[in-house]
């Protein structure tokens, strides 16, 4: 009895050993491509080789014992540290070998993460490693910065690429983030792989893996936002999100798994049980995705891209007053469309109203306003996403000031009087040493002869009038007493004028000359008029 049961127990512990073995495979790994947005830790994790870091200008080159701050299972061993190579592989079991050639037959160790193994280097203090989070959610994140191909002669191939190897406690989730570059021309593997006889790799464009094929002919890592996960999990999980939008508008998540339960987090403290949660985004950001059969629970993330809005446009002027009938130009810093159009007009001689579409310049002429009255005109530019940006300028509207009326005639030395049904108003001259106006009662005294232009203004609206001050002849002068049938001579200055009489039977007068004739014995007025109204 107890050698058969000695025998049973054998045989348990055989089929326990049996399948564990089974679960260790890389082939239990499921594959999936999803998409991110590519974080840097160069400016806060540690050097990976410290003083002599691992891109350092060392042929090969491999650092041991990075610490990943938590127990991370690979194939059903739990490791703590690993070491990482120049040539763009990681072991968990933290072999220090250096081999670059990529190969089934020298995959280094159990736990080898091949990200893109090659043979290359970086460039100097460029690999970093950092844990993140609490637990037990910890993630441990090492970066690889602008590596290269190693030179010529060892290796062809241009360029740089910037890379990241995530591992999540608890999950023991491995996923390979690539990051900005173009690195190409290489022979490269990505995979993983736990002996030289158990791995799964990858081909471009990078959609399957293959368990127990060893592919070597990856020219390029995947571009730039792109995470390749391996998960022992088998619910699955797959985010997408709708369209790209502008700050403020709606995004909608979308999931599908074969989970019971799930969730979504994003920036903000965003969260949601849903599997297509709304929301409005104002900037981009990665949400993350859980689901969970209530045994193992499978992470995967999508980005949510919210474009930029174009610089607000700059109004000049942004504030202004226009009388009725007069016009302003407004001009936007960029080509943009204008909300209201009423009293706009698309050219500067006001031939062409402003009905819509794109224009840097205006041109606003009110036709019709008789009370004072504002108006707000938007302007809004649009950029290649279709995201918008609006400025306003204000304008108020004056009513005209009505015209000026009475003579627009005065003689040097008197006054006439000027008026406008409108009242309020201010008189002003624009040549004083002409004629001046009183400021509240628009009496015009002329000064000198010439011309000027008087102002009545209301609300920084004028009329305009121009006034015409003409010479006044000096006083007649000569003898006023002229025997009958005999003659005198008037004179006054300047010449031009003509003379008159108002009782000729009198006296007459020569209207050139001046000369005056005693008719009848009487008085009579002689008059000098310079035709201006102007006279003596």
């Amino acid at each position: 009895m107890r050698r058969f049961l000695f025998c049973f127990l054998g045989l348990f512990w055989a089929f326990l050993l049996s399948a564990r073995v089974s679960i260790a495979q890389t082939n239990l790994y499921n594959y999936s491509v999803l998409s991110g947005t590519f974080s840097s830790i160069s400016s806060t994790g540690t050097v990976v080789g410290g003083s002599i870091p691992l891109g350092a200008a060392v042929l090969d080159r491999t650092t041991t014992s990075i610490p990943l701050g938590f127990s991370f299972s690979f194939c059903g061993t739990p490791y703590t540290q690993l070491s990482a190579s120049n040539h763009c592989w990681l072991s968990l079991a933290n072999s220090g070998s250096t081999i670059f050639v990529n190969a089934s037959g020298n995959i280094p160790s159990a736990g080898t993460l091949m990200f893109f193994w090659d043979d290359c280097a970086g460039t100097g203090a460029d690999a970093y490693y950092l844990t993140t989070g609490t637990a037990p959610n910890r993630v441990f994140t090492i970066q690889y910065t602008d590596w290269h191909g190693n030179p010529s002669p060892w290796t062809a191939g241009t360029g740089t690429k910037t890379m990241q190897v995530k591992l999540y406690e608890t999950s023991n989730v491995i996923e390979y983030w690539y990051g900005s570059g173009a690195l190409t021309g290489l022979t490269a593997t990505v995979g993983i792989a736990n002996s030289t006889t158990d791995f799964k790799t990858v081909t471009t464009p990078y959609t399957t893996a293959t368990y127990g094929s060893f592919y070597t002919a990856i020219s390029t890592p995947p571009s730039d936002g792109t995470i390749l996960r391996w998960s022992t999990c088998s619910v699955t999980a797959t985010p997408s999100v709708s369209a790209s939008v502008c700050p403020g508008g709606t995004v909608t998540l979308t999931a599908t798994t074969s989970g019971t339960s799930w969730s979504w987090a994003g920036p903000g403290g965003f969260t949601s049980t849903s599997l297509t949660p709304v929301i409005t985004a104002t900037s981009s950001g990665t949400y993350t995705f859980a689901a969970t059969n209530g045994t193992c629970t499978t992470t995967a993330t999508t980005a949510v891209t919210v474009n930029p809005l174009p610089a607000a446009p700059v109004i000049t002027p942004s504030v202004t007053t226009v009388c009725n009938g007069a016009s302003v130009s407004l001009t936007s810093s960029a080509a943009a469309t204008w909300s209201s159009t009423l009293y706009l007009y698309s050219d500067a001689g006001l031939t062409t109203p402003y009905t819509g579409g794109t224009a840097t310049t205006v041109y606003m002429h009110p036709d019709t306003v008789t009370v004072v009255t504002p108006i707000t005109y938007t302007v809004t530019v649009t950029n290649g996403f279709g995201c918008t940006a609006s400025s306003t300028a204000t304008v108020t509207i004056n009513p005209a000031t009505a015209a000026i009326t009475g003579p627009m005639t005065v003689c040097a030395g008197y006054n006439i009087t000027l008026s406008s049904t409108t009242s309020g108003g201010t008189w002003s001259s624009s040549a004083t040493g002409i004629g001046t106006v009183n400021s509240t009662t628009g009496v015009v005294t002329g000064i000198s002869p010439g011309t000027t232009t008087i102002y009545y203004t209301v609300a920084g609206c004028s009329s305009v009038a121009v006034v015409t001050v003409t010479p006044t002849p000096t006083a007649i002068t000569g003898i006023n007493i002229a025997c009958l049938g005999a003659t005198t001579t008037l004179s006054s200055t300047p010449a031009g004028g003509t003379w008159s009489s108002s009782l000729p039977a009198i006296g007459s007068v020569d209207p050139s000359t001046g000369v005056v004739t005693g008719l009848t014995v009487g008085t009579t007025t002689i008059t000098y008029d310079l035709g201006s109204g102007c006279y003596v």
